[in-house]
């Protein structure tokens, strides 16, 4: 294939020679076609391959141009950041995203002036007496000491004067459990709750794939893979078995070009071939030619053995020179160019544009596409390198919005990120107390989808709870609907009750400040209190007098009222848990102790409780031996303890175990009575057989008598009857009177009252479907036995070893026995006479510090007397029980009024719970003095007070934009308060109101009218109290309520009835009664049927006066008329009839009709009333509407 000759030139014929043409493809069909046109034709065929591989980028964004996405990768670049204050909101983008974590953190406090009150009770739980301070108070004595607890600040109601508690003191709460000492603090109330932000930054990276090009065909395999793809084509060349004619038809070709002058002369020798490079089959012509002096060749007016075609692809134009060993490419005879259909479709599907572009030229972009609420990105493939038909659709991205989720309540902030016409979706709101949650505003208002950026808000409304006032007939008297936070209106009693109770008022719990469903129940008292019990003992047979006091022994109390039927409660005090428990019976008292007591009874207060102080000194009595576990918890708890009440021995201890038997029954319960234990029991040896019979012993333990013939009724005889009882051949049961060889007999006997007659058939006697034989008489014996029961106990402990000759069975440990300490009662009157009573060991001195330890006084010592003349030395022994009086004088504590700047103005010294003098201050040019910052009125420590200066342009002062305002139930008003200068606006204010049952306000000056009254709405700057007030005065809405007029004669009673309304009074005589104008008066008929009465009709008992808005019913009220009990207006012989037949309860009253029928006012319907009504009629006696 070279220019260089390789052997001398010969001339050869070929016109007869065979030779394959080159690999070519073909159709099925072509190839049958080719088959059978040319049978003579040799083929051939083999297997070709190609391949291309797959290659990778990536790229930050989701389209790349000419590559194929493939998937989407994540990593992150920042970790959780720490939490923030700061909103931080997420989002979602081609970039990556954001992820934000929320948490609710308190971000700050709420601190509110809240009030609490202290008191001394009677009882350590609620209680009948009170008072400021421990002592006697309504001569009860009050020594528990209870708080209310800090919150709303109670209404201040009286006060009284107490040389013992050291002045005026004030009371606070209107029922009978008042309070006192009060007492402000600015305390916590509530959190503030907010969101804390976190985040993470995860970035996205893309991943892009496309296919190479194609290599080109081989014949050596490739295996295809995932990355790989392989495609496979069969290629065939055919030879001709005959002389092949030559075709000349074809298109005449010439080239021509130059090369090096030096070669000139030189052979050229031209390939012309297809595929990839010159061979017997690919080579399409082939030419020799010289070199000119020039360097120029030419080739003319030759043809081709076939002319190229797309399927051959282009020809290959290379020469060889003579001397040159190497082919050298000069040109190419280019085949047809393929064409590839490329189309652009939109989102819908319709075809944007459709081209036909040669292979591998770039495709012209149409514009780009546009979709409602999508962004275009792209194409879905590459338009370069056309190699095939291509169809390409856009790359459409939602349009993302943010939408901004806000909730006040719980104050959040949440941001997130929405594509175009996505579900709304919010997040989870958290819960608010008190508060419903409505939803999220844009969804209640339609709107499901996202289209935009958007605020979207968290709606909530009040929760409504059910506040139901019972009153003491345990019924519901009043139900209110309250909404969270506020406070229902308490009803001015709760009713009527049976067992004397007296209503005090409410519960305070519940009603104000509503957060939940509520029953409110009355707080109450009885006009009787129990007596309080007495206590006695047994002395010298009698049941005496029991005081406070020491008693050589151990006794037993009875505590007793004249009441059989009050109930007694004590405690002892210094017992496990000092429990309350219901007195049943007798009670010993066998160590140091006090004990209290009191009564209670049905209808009645518990009566004051009162202690009672015994010291039981046993001396060097001691006790019985015991084990430690028998020892009483306390003693047990001294054992090692230096200094105890207990004088404790240990030694090593012995019982026996003492052992007995009986078949007695008496005897036998008697040992179980007295502790003993039973071990087993067994039966005696039968009595011998005799013809006499035996009655069962009673007194024996487990008597039994048994007889010879199971006689059971005293029978004299019984007969006999036996039999052999075995199983035949065929399996059936047989019965012999001797025993049948062969078998496996049984012998049974049995005893009947009866004489069978003997069956002729059998010659046997039938019993019970079986034949009996060998009858015989068999007269009665009898014999008996009786049980012996066995039983053990151990003796008590004691401290002597067995002897030898004792073979009882013993136990052995160590054991203890102990004596208490002797006691005496000393009484020590405190400041006050409040009575400190302890109980002091024999030989010990009296605990001061018990004493000495009053808060704002000086303990000065202690006296035999209460004027504090003779002194008592505390390091006396105590031998037996006394009263001493413990003196005290106030402290006193400096009081220091300064200037803001520390100079001092004045220092008073002031005794406890006094009250220092104001020095008055100083003037300071330019300034305003706003008070004090501490209140010195009753001082209890050493006091700094400062004084509080203002610039006057800083001076807050107050006002409101009405002093007096006149509302209608259920009618709210907003007092503006106003603070100047305006630079102070921001100043906090305090609102309050004088009477909230009438009017409240809240923390913004809004007023809510609740019942008619008057009320003082005072609004205070906290800083320094200025104060601006306004009046608020309620009446009742007209437009509601049915109201009278000022000068009304007729009123209406706690029930609501309507009354005072004399006999025969017609409807236009009681409308002028009313203010209200749009009301009617109507009557239920017999049918239950509404009749509206005209201005002519009567008034009667059960008219209906009704007021109304419209068509709607505002108001109404019953009228009764005394005397009237039938309801037409009128008193006559029928409404006496009518209450007779109501005694006899043969007729049923409606309860204005009771009203209506107690004549006399008694209240109680009665032959009293029946006979008032007689003697109206009769015009001997009047009656009072």
């Amino acid at each position: 294939s070279s220019g260089v000759p390789i052997s001398e030139v010969k001339t050869v014929d070929i016109s007869n020679k065979e030779r394959w043409t080159y690999w070519d493809t073909y159709t099925d069909e072509e190839l049958a076609t080719e088959k059978a046109n040319h049978p003579e034709w040799v083929w051939d065929s083999k297997t070709e391959y190609r391949y291309r591989n797959k290659e990778w980028s990536t790229n930050s964004s989701n389209t790349k141009d000419g590559w194929s996405y493939s998937h989407r990768s994540e990593a992150v670049t920042r970790d959780w950041s720490g939490w923030s204050w700061s909103w931080i909101g997420s989002y979602d983008n081609t970039l990556g995203r954001r992820e934000v974590r929320t948490q609710s953190a308190i971000a700050s406090s709420n601190y509110a002036t809240q009030w609490n009150y202290s008191r001394y009770s009677n009882r350590v739980s609620g209680g009948s007496r009170f008072g400021p301070c421990a002592g006697k108070w309504s001569d009860i004595y009050c020594g528990n000491y209870q708080e209310r607890g800090w919150g709303s600040q109670l209404n201040r109601w009286g006060s009284a004067y107490s040389s013992t508690y050291g002045g005026t003191f004030y009371k606070y709460n209107s029922s009978s459990d008042p309070w006192y000492n009060e007492k402000s603090e600015n305390r916590w109330v509530s959190d503030n709750w907010a969101t804390q932000y976190s985040y993470r930054d995860i970035a996205y990276t893309y991943h892009f794939y496309r296919w190479a090009n194609w290599s080109g065909w081989s014949d050596t395999q490739v295996t295809a893979s995932s990355d790989r793809n392989v495609e496979t084509r069969t290629v065939y060349r055919y030879k001709s078995s005959s002389n092949a004619t030559e075709v000349d038809s074809g298109k005449t070709y010439s080239f021509s070009n130059k090369v090096d002058s030096v070669y000139a002369g030189k052979q050229l020798t031209i390939y012309i071939y297809k595929v990839d490079g010159a061979s017997d089959y690919t080579n399409e012509f082939i030419g020799q030619t010289v070199i000119a002096s020039d360097g120029s060749y030419s080739f003319n007016n030759f043809k081709l053995r076939e002319e190229p075609t797309i399927k051959t692809g282009d020809f290959t134009v290379a020469i060889g020179i003579e001397g040159t060993s190497n082919l050298t490419e000069v040109g190419k005879i280019e085949a047809p160019v393929p064409t590839y259909s490329v189309k652009f479709y939109n989102w819908d599907g319709t075809v944007l544009s459709e081209q036909t572009v040669s292979e591998g030229k770039t495709a012209t972009l149409p514009e780009n596409p546009e979709r409602e609420g999508y962004d275009f990105i792209g194409w879905d493939n590459s338009i370069a390198n056309i190699k095939e038909d291509v169809e390409l659709n856009p790359i459409f991205e939602k349009k993302q919005f943010t939408v901004t989720f806000i909730d006040w309540k719980n104050k959040a902030f949440v941001q997130q990120k929405f594509g175009y016409g996505d579900v709304l979706t919010p997040p989870d709101h958290s819960s608010v107390e008190g508060y419903n949650f409505d939803g999220w505003d844009k969804i209640i208002d339609g709107t499901f989808v996202v289209t935009e950026d958007m605020v979207v808000t968290a709606e909530y409304s009040k929760k409504s709870y059910s506040v139901k006032f019972v009153g003491f007939d345990g019924n519901v008297i009043d139900s209110q609907t309250v909404k969270f936070g506020e406070d229902a209106v308490a009803p001015d009693n709760a009713g009527t009750a049976d067992d004397g109770r007296i209503f005090a008022g409410w519960q305070d719990n519940g009603y104000t400040d509503v957060n939940g469903d509520a029953y409110v129940y009355p707080v109450y008292y009885y006009e009787t209190t129990a007596e309080m019990p007495t206590v006695t003992y047994e002395k010298d047979g009698k049941q005496v007098e029991c005081p406070n006091g020491e008693y050589s022994e151990p006794i037993t109390i009875t505590l007793s009222t004249n009441d059989e039927n009050d109930v007694i409660y004590y405690s002892i005090n210094g017992s496990e848990n000092n429990e309350e428990i219901e007195y049943t019976g007798p009670i010993t008292i066998d160590k140091t102790c006090s004990i209290t007591y009191y009564a209670t009874g049905f209808g009645k207060n518990d009566s004051e409780p009162n202690t009672n102080y015994y010291c039981i000194n046993t001396g060097d009595t001691m006790s019985d031996w015991m084990t430690i576990d028998e020892l009483p918890e306390a003693v047990r708890n001294a054992i090692g303890q230096e200094d105890s009440d207990y004088k404790i021995e240990k030694e090593v201890g012995y019982r026996f175990k003492d052992l007995t038997e009986t078949s007695d029954v008496a005897t036998a319960k008697n040992l179980a009575d007295n502790g003993w234990t039973l071990i087993g029991t067994a039966y005696t040896d039968y009595t011998d057989w005799q013809d006499e019979k035996i009655d069962v012993d009673s007194s024996k333990l487990g008597f039994e008598v048994d007889t010879n013939n199971g006689a059971t009724d005293g029978q004299e005889f019984r007969y006999l009857y036996s039999h052999y009882k075995y199983v035949d051949a065929n399996g059936e049961t047989q019965y012999s009177q001797n025993i049948v060889d062969g078998f496996d007999c049984e012998y049974e006997e049995i005893y009947l009252d009866e004489k069978i007659n003997i069956d002729p058939e059998t010659y046997s006697y039938i019993y019970d479907g079986q034949s009996w034989y060998s009858r015989r008489k068999v007269m009665t014996e009898y014999r008996s036995r009786y049980q012996v029961s066995s039983y053990y106990k151990w003796t008590s402990w004691g401290i002597t070893p067995p002897i030898s000759s004792d073979t009882r069975e013993v136990d052995t440990t160590d054991v203890y026995r102990y004596s208490t300490s002797n006691y005496h009662i000393v009484t020590v009157y405190t400041m006050d006479y409040y009575p400190e009573i302890m109980f002091v060991r024999d030989g010990e001195t009296v605990d001061t510090t018990k004493i000495s330890d009053l808060y704002g006084y000086n303990y000065k010592g202690l006296y035999k007397d209460e004027d504090y003349k003779t002194a008592f030395n505390a390091k006396t022994d105590i031998r037996e029980s006394m009263e001493l009086y413990a003196k005290y004088t106030p402290k006193t504590y400096t009081v220091t009024f300064q200037m803001p700047n520390g100079v001092i103005v004045d220092e008073q010294e002031v005794e406890y719970m006094g009250s220092a003098v104001d020095p008055g201050s100083d003037d300071l040019e330019g300034y305003v003095f706003g008070g004090w910052d501490k209140d010195f009125s009753c001082i209890t420590e050493d006091t700094v007070v400062t004084g509080k200066y203002y610039k006057e342009s800083e001076y807050p002062r107050i006002a409101l934009n009405r002093a007096s305002v006149v509302l209608y139930m259920g009618t709210y008003f907003d007092l503006i308060a106003t603070i100047t200068p305006s630079d102070l606006v921001g100043k906090e204010i305090e609102w309050s109101s004088s009477d909230p049952s009438v009017a409240t306000v809240d923390e913004y000056g809004k007023v809510t009218a609740l019942k008619a009254g008057q009320t003082v709405i005072t609004a205070k700057v906290v800083e320094n109290k200025e104060t601006a007030s306004c009046t608020i005065t309620v009446q009742s809405d007209l437009a509601s309520k049915l109201m009278l007029k000022e000068d009304s004669k007729l009123n209406r009673d706690d029930i609501g009835y309507i009354r005072r309304v004399a006999l025969q009074t017609t409807v236009s005589d009681v409308k002028n009664e009313f203010i209200n104008e749009n009301i009617k008066f109507i009557n239920i008929d017999k049918d239950g049927n509404e009749v509206v009465l005209s201005d002519t009709d009567l008034i009667g008992t059960g008219t209906i006066v009704r007021l109304m808005d419209g068509s709607a019913i505002s108001d109404e009220a019953k009228f009764v008329i005394t005397g009237d009990v039938d309801g037409d207006g009128k008193c006559t012989l029928k409404d006496s009839t009518h209450i007779m037949q109501y005694l006899l309860e043969t007729e049923e009253f409606a309860p204005y009709q009771i009203g209506a029928s107690d004549v006399n006012g008694d209240g109680f319907v009665n032959n009293k009333d029946a006979a008032l009504i007689a003697r109206f009629i009769a015009k001997l006696d009047v009656i009072n509407g």
